[in-house]
């Protein structure tokens, strides 16, 4: 007979039941755990204390805007009225361009303002830049002074162009030539792709060019 899911529709599952649902066998829990881990990266589960592990749609959630530190923890001020309802968003790429400059958000201040913000750990920001418009999952057990938080959609960029410095790597994507780029500002994490075919001129590496980020 087939087995019931593990969690039984609970919030958070623990790892070892997870194990168990599968079968403990030398050699696959190393297999479940490379599963879980990827899961986790690509934000599809959310790894709590424990550890267990929750489904994003079942904690509660809620829309903001992000502000980054220099130090790479972020703060989420929530939107008054949202139901944390999520959008689509979409792949960040880069094209060349000209003028403009990174903007920043400015943290809240005060202290009854502070606390009804949401920590994100620098590993949870999930692609987030400062400024962006968020969705944030909601950690259950934390016991900080502030909630705690996992960013599991960016809903808008506040951003529309950025300064990056070009990097070696070179791919092929669509048929096109792209180079990895890192954006200057610390508070931009990640990189981007650069399509080099929309430049003026030839670039090297260790070139800072300004380039716009596609939806």
């Amino acid at each position: 007979r087939k087995k019931n899911g593990p969690g039984n529709g609970r919030r958070a599952i623990p790892q070892e039941e997870i194990f168990d649902f599968f079968g403990f066998r030398k050699g696959r829990k190393r297999k479940i755990e490379r599963i879980l881990s990827e899961l986790t990266s690509q934000g599809r589960l959310i790894r709590l204390k424990g550890p267990t592990y929750a489904l994003p749609e079942r904690l509660s959630r809620v829309a903001g805007r992000i502000s980054i530190r220099r130090q790479g923890m972020g703060f989420v001020r929530p939107e008054t009225g949202t139901g944390g309802r999520s959008a689509s968003s979409g792949r960040n790429l880069g094209r060349a361009t000209d003028g403009g400059r990174a903007k920043s958000s400015s943290p809240a201040r005060g202290r009854n303002r502070a606390s009804e913000e949401i920590y994100v750990h620098p590993s949870q920001l999930g692609g987030a830049w400062d400024g962006d418009r968020v969705l944030v999952a909601l950690l259950p057990g934390q016991s900080g002074k502030n909630p705690e938080g996992r960013v599991i959609e960016v809903l808008e960029r506040s951003l529309k162009e950025a300064a990056v410095v070009l990097l070696p790597e070179m791919v092929r994507e669509d048929g096109r030539s792209k180079r990895l780029a890192r954006p200057l500002d610390a508070r931009l994490s990640g990189y981007l792709l650069v399509d080099l075919s929309d430049l003026s001129s030839r670039v090297s590496a260790d070139e800072t060019v300004l380039v716009a980020l596609l939806p």
